[in-house]
Protein backbone atom coordinates (compact mmCIF):
# COMPACT_ATOMS: atom_id res chain seq x y z
CA UNK A 1 0.00 0.00 0.00
CA UNK A 2 1.24 3.56 -0.70
CA UNK A 3 -0.41 7.13 -0.57
CA UNK A 4 0.30 9.01 -4.18
CA UNK A 5 -0.52 13.08 -3.87
CA UNK A 6 -0.62 14.42 -7.34
CA UNK A 7 0.50 18.56 -7.79
CA UNK A 8 -0.24 20.47 -10.48
CA UNK A 9 2.09 23.51 -11.22
CA UNK A 10 0.76 26.47 -13.25
CA UNK A 11 2.77 29.33 -14.24
CA UNK A 12 1.19 32.29 -15.56
CA UNK A 13 3.23 34.75 -17.96
CA UNK A 14 3.20 35.70 -22.09
CA UNK A 15 5.30 33.73 -24.40
CA UNK A 16 4.96 33.11 -27.78
CA UNK A 17 7.18 32.20 -30.98
CA UNK A 18 9.16 29.83 -29.53
CA UNK A 19 9.55 26.04 -29.38
CA UNK A 20 8.63 23.88 -26.41
CA UNK A 21 10.77 20.64 -25.86
CA UNK A 22 7.54 19.03 -23.99
CA UNK A 23 9.73 16.96 -22.42
CA UNK A 24 12.51 16.34 -19.56
CA UNK A 25 15.98 17.33 -21.36
CA UNK A 26 19.15 15.96 -19.57
CA UNK A 27 21.84 18.36 -18.69
CA UNK A 28 24.99 17.66 -20.14
CA UNK A 29 26.48 20.71 -19.48
CA UNK A 30 24.20 23.36 -21.23
CA UNK A 31 22.94 24.35 -17.62
CA UNK A 32 24.39 24.91 -14.38
CA UNK A 33 25.90 21.46 -13.08
CA UNK A 34 23.34 21.46 -10.23
CA UNK A 35 20.53 20.96 -12.59
CA UNK A 36 19.35 17.43 -13.47
CA UNK A 37 16.61 17.92 -16.34
CA UNK A 38 14.89 20.72 -18.05
CA UNK A 39 11.78 21.54 -19.53
CA UNK A 40 10.56 24.28 -21.41
CA UNK A 41 6.46 24.39 -22.06
CA UNK A 42 3.75 27.07 -22.61
CA UNK A 43 4.21 28.56 -18.93
CA UNK A 44 8.12 28.79 -18.82
CA UNK A 45 10.70 26.66 -17.86
CA UNK A 46 11.32 23.70 -14.72
CA UNK A 47 14.62 23.12 -13.77
CA UNK A 48 14.99 19.67 -11.17
CA UNK A 49 17.33 19.56 -9.41
CA UNK A 50 18.58 17.48 -6.31
CA UNK A 51 17.42 19.47 -3.59
CA UNK A 52 14.39 21.26 -5.44
CA UNK A 53 13.49 23.28 -8.07
CA UNK A 54 14.03 26.10 -10.10
CA UNK A 55 11.28 27.87 -12.52
CA UNK A 56 12.17 30.70 -15.12
CA UNK A 57 8.92 32.66 -15.95
CA UNK A 58 9.48 35.29 -18.90
CA UNK A 59 7.50 37.38 -21.56
CA UNK A 60 8.92 36.97 -25.05
CA UNK A 61 6.04 39.84 -26.61
CA UNK A 62 9.17 42.24 -26.74
CA UNK A 63 10.49 40.35 -29.63
CA UNK A 64 8.60 41.51 -32.12
CA UNK A 65 10.89 44.74 -32.22
CA UNK A 66 13.63 41.87 -33.55
CA UNK A 67 13.36 43.57 -36.67
CA UNK A 68 15.81 44.84 -38.65
CA UNK A 69 14.62 48.63 -38.84
CA UNK A 70 13.76 48.90 -35.20
CA UNK A 71 15.82 51.64 -33.43
CA UNK A 72 15.53 50.29 -29.35
CA UNK A 73 14.63 52.95 -27.16
CA UNK A 74 16.58 53.06 -23.45
CA UNK A 75 13.23 52.17 -21.82
CA UNK A 76 12.65 49.42 -23.72
CA UNK A 77 12.73 46.10 -22.23
CA UNK A 78 13.02 43.06 -24.72
CA UNK A 79 12.63 39.91 -22.48
CA UNK A 80 10.86 40.69 -19.50
CA UNK A 81 11.10 37.32 -16.61
CA UNK A 82 11.90 36.62 -13.51
CA UNK A 83 13.53 33.32 -11.48
CA UNK A 84 12.96 31.59 -8.11
CA UNK A 85 13.65 28.53 -6.35
CA UNK A 86 12.17 25.74 -4.24
CA UNK A 87 13.98 24.19 -1.81
CA UNK A 88 13.28 21.20 0.05
CA UNK A 89 13.51 20.89 3.67
CA UNK A 90 15.34 18.61 5.34
CA UNK A 91 15.71 16.36 2.53
CA UNK A 92 17.87 13.56 1.04
CA UNK A 93 21.14 15.05 -0.84
CA UNK A 94 22.17 12.11 -2.32
CA UNK A 95 19.19 11.35 -4.27
CA UNK A 96 18.70 8.56 -6.82
CA UNK A 97 17.38 10.04 -10.37
CA UNK A 98 16.09 7.88 -13.01
CA UNK A 99 14.66 9.02 -16.31
CA UNK A 100 12.03 6.71 -18.31
CA UNK A 101 10.11 6.86 -20.96
CA UNK A 102 12.48 8.28 -23.44
CA UNK A 103 11.18 9.82 -26.77
CA UNK A 104 13.07 9.67 -30.50
CA UNK A 105 13.58 13.89 -30.20
CA UNK A 106 16.73 14.65 -29.11
CA UNK A 107 18.27 18.58 -28.39
CA UNK A 108 21.48 20.62 -29.14
CA UNK A 109 22.39 23.36 -27.41
CA UNK A 110 25.07 25.85 -28.50
CA UNK A 111 25.19 28.88 -26.75
CA UNK A 112 27.62 31.37 -26.48
CA UNK A 113 31.29 31.16 -27.78
CA UNK A 114 32.31 29.12 -24.94
CA UNK A 115 32.46 25.30 -27.03
CA UNK A 116 32.79 23.70 -23.24
CA UNK A 117 28.99 25.01 -22.38
CA UNK A 118 27.58 23.51 -25.67
CA UNK A 119 25.87 20.20 -25.61
CA UNK A 120 24.60 17.92 -28.63
CA UNK A 121 22.18 14.71 -29.01
CA UNK A 122 20.91 15.66 -25.62
CA UNK A 123 18.07 13.03 -25.43
CA UNK A 124 14.64 13.60 -23.73
CA UNK A 125 12.31 11.68 -21.32
CA UNK A 126 8.53 11.57 -20.61
CA UNK A 127 9.52 10.97 -16.99
CA UNK A 128 11.43 12.10 -14.30
CA UNK A 129 11.48 9.58 -10.72
CA UNK A 130 13.76 10.68 -7.72
CA UNK A 131 14.04 8.47 -5.28
CA UNK A 132 13.75 9.06 -1.95
CA UNK A 133 13.90 12.58 -1.84
CA UNK A 134 12.25 12.12 2.33
CA UNK A 135 12.80 8.61 3.76
CA UNK A 136 10.67 6.06 1.75
CA UNK A 137 8.68 9.30 -0.07
CA UNK A 138 9.57 9.59 -3.95
CA UNK A 139 9.24 12.28 -6.39
CA UNK A 140 7.74 11.65 -10.05
CA UNK A 141 7.78 14.44 -12.52
CA UNK A 142 5.34 14.21 -15.28
CA UNK A 143 4.08 16.64 -18.14
CA UNK A 144 0.20 16.45 -19.24
CA UNK A 145 -1.16 18.89 -21.59
CA UNK A 146 1.64 21.62 -21.46
CA UNK A 147 1.15 21.60 -17.63
CA UNK A 148 4.28 20.05 -15.19
CA UNK A 149 2.84 17.88 -12.99
CA UNK A 150 4.46 15.85 -9.90
CA UNK A 151 3.66 12.96 -7.93
CA UNK A 152 4.75 12.30 -4.42
CA UNK A 153 4.70 8.24 -4.20
CA UNK A 154 4.57 7.77 0.21
CA UNK A 155 5.15 4.13 1.04
CA UNK A 156 5.14 2.19 3.77
CA UNK A 157 7.28 4.29 6.71
CA UNK A 158 6.78 6.81 4.85
CA UNK A 159 5.69 10.44 7.01
CA UNK A 160 3.74 12.89 4.53
CA UNK A 161 4.78 15.69 7.01
CA UNK A 162 7.94 15.29 6.19
CA UNK A 163 6.68 17.03 2.55
CA UNK A 164 8.01 20.48 3.10
CA UNK A 165 9.42 23.45 1.04
CA UNK A 166 10.53 26.91 0.91
CA UNK A 167 10.22 29.58 -1.85
CA UNK A 168 13.10 31.49 -2.27
CA UNK A 169 12.76 34.62 -4.59
CA UNK A 170 8.99 35.48 -4.97
CA UNK A 171 7.32 38.55 -3.72
CA UNK A 172 4.37 36.43 -1.39
CA UNK A 173 3.23 33.08 -1.14
CA UNK A 174 -0.31 33.26 -0.05
CA UNK A 175 -2.96 29.99 0.25
CA UNK A 176 -6.03 30.60 -1.03
CA UNK A 177 -8.78 28.14 -1.67
CA UNK A 178 -6.64 25.14 -0.22
CA UNK A 179 -4.19 26.21 -3.07
CA UNK A 180 -1.09 28.12 -2.86
CA UNK A 181 -1.01 31.17 -5.24
CA UNK A 182 3.04 32.73 -5.29
CA UNK A 183 3.41 35.91 -6.19
CA UNK A 184 6.37 37.44 -8.58
CA UNK A 185 7.01 40.10 -10.78
CA UNK A 186 5.63 38.07 -13.68
CA UNK A 187 2.24 37.65 -12.12
CA UNK A 188 0.94 34.12 -10.39
CA UNK A 189 2.06 30.91 -10.30
CA UNK A 190 -0.28 28.77 -8.34
CA UNK A 191 0.06 25.12 -6.98
CA UNK A 192 -3.29 23.57 -6.75
CA UNK A 193 -4.39 21.19 -4.26
CA UNK A 194 -3.35 17.71 -4.91
CA UNK A 195 -5.22 15.51 -5.63
CA UNK A 196 -4.62 12.03 -3.13
CA UNK A 197 -5.06 8.18 -2.86
CA UNK A 198 -4.13 4.98 -1.11
CA UNK A 199 -2.79 2.32 -3.94
CA UNK A 200 -3.19 -1.45 -2.38
CA UNK A 201 -2.05 -4.14 -4.26
CA UNK A 202 -3.84 -5.91 -6.94
CA UNK A 203 -3.76 -1.86 -8.53
CA UNK A 204 -6.70 -1.17 -6.41
CA UNK A 205 -7.21 2.62 -5.38
CA UNK A 206 -9.52 4.85 -2.56
CA UNK A 207 -9.18 8.62 -3.27
CA UNK A 208 -8.78 10.95 0.27
CA UNK A 209 -10.27 14.03 -1.12
CA UNK A 210 -13.65 14.10 -0.13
Amino acid sequence: MRFVFIFTFICFCLIGGIAFSQSFVENKGQWPSEVLYGITTSQGSVFIQKTGYRIHQFDLSGLHHAEPRYIPEEKDIRIKGHVFQVNWIMSNRKVKTLAIDPIPTTFNFFLGNDARKWASNCHSFQEVIQYNVFPHIDLVWKIADGIVKTEWNVHPGGQVSRIQWAYDGVDAAVESDQNISVLTSMGNFIEHMPSCWIEFSKGKKKGLNN
